[in-house]
């Protein structure tokens, strides 16, 4: 009788530390992780000869950031704090349609020296309540408004800090406008492509040297170690979860992204700060 008990006792106290290491787990992943901003640093070697680096700020998957306003405006607000030579948005700006829109338009406060340039995402195509072909170009009038130039299979030929290079923005994906050929015409080395899934380059030939910046991924958001990075790469969603890696025969760098995403764990939002020489 009292083996039983004390057995009994045990499976009460797993049964509990279970409980309470789940219910840490959520609160975590639910109240904190979403909006623990995180800076993340990286420098990249792209040019040739004399020049000073050119300071990018990249974010990522904006989504619902903007529904939450105290927190988006902690996003400009760091943005503005490492005083960017260049800022670069990888697309999904939108979660759904709906009349908070306006609260996209802190994005107009980002203070950039050389201008603010932007690509769409899946979401930017097929946001909740759209209807119709004409979701994306809602989102890009929307944004040119806020004086952002969008980049769909464009680039742009750019001088900073004596640096010359093309910035190459290719479109989504998912709906099959991805078109690199188009998006590169009357580019010359080096390059930075920005792309909202790594995957729209995968297999195509980027001259070099070049760096792609990228988003969509979220780090998984819910990261189960070496599970998430087994599972993307197995499935061919990403050849890179997060941070610097290598693509084809480029080097890239791939954002987790702002949005707080309801939920995360071990992949907390963030803003990334490249510095490139």
């Amino acid at each position: 009788m009292h083996d039983l008990l004390r057995i009994n006792r045990k499976i009460s106290l797993v049964s509990m530390f279970n409980f309470l290491l789940i219910f840490s787990i959520l609160f975590f992943s639910i109240l904190f992780e979403p909006y623990n901003l995180q800076v993340k640093e990286a420098s990249f070697d792209l040019f040739p000869g004399e020049g000073s680096p050119v300071n990018i700020v990249l974010i990522s998957d904006i989504q619902e950031a903007y529904q939450h306003p105290d927190y988006f405006q902690r996003v400009i607000k760091t943005i503005n704090s490492h005083d960017p030579d260049l800022v670069l948005i990888a697309g999904d700006h939108v979660e759904r349609m709906g009349d908070d829109w306006e609260k996209l338009d802190l994005l107009k406060d980002i203070q950039s020296k050389h201008g603010v340039y932007a690509i769409l995402g899946n979401h930017d195509y097929a946001y909740l309540g759209c209807r119709g072909g004409n979701c994306s170009d809602k989102v890009e009038t929307h944004i040119k408004a806020l004086g952002i130039d969008v980049l769909r299979n464009e680039n742009r030929n750019l001088e900073i800090n004596g640096r010359r290079f093309s910035l190459i923005g290719v479109d989504e994906l998912y709906v099959r406008n991805n078109n690199y050929t188009k998006a590169s015409e009357g580019t010359e080395p080096p390059l930075i492509v920005l792309v909202h899934n790594q995957m729209a380059v995968a297999n195509e030939k980027i001259e070099q040297p070049a760096l792609i910046l990228s988003g969509h991924t979220h780090c998984s958001q819910i990261k189960i170690p070496f599970v998430s990075e087994f599972f993307f790469s197995a499935t061919g969603a990403a050849k890179v979860l997060g941070g610097k890696g290598t693509f084809e025969d480029s080097q890239i760098y791939v954002s987790c992204g702002v949005t707080p995403g309801y939920m995360r764990f071990l992949a907390p939002p963030e803003i990334n700060v490249i510095k490139i020489d």
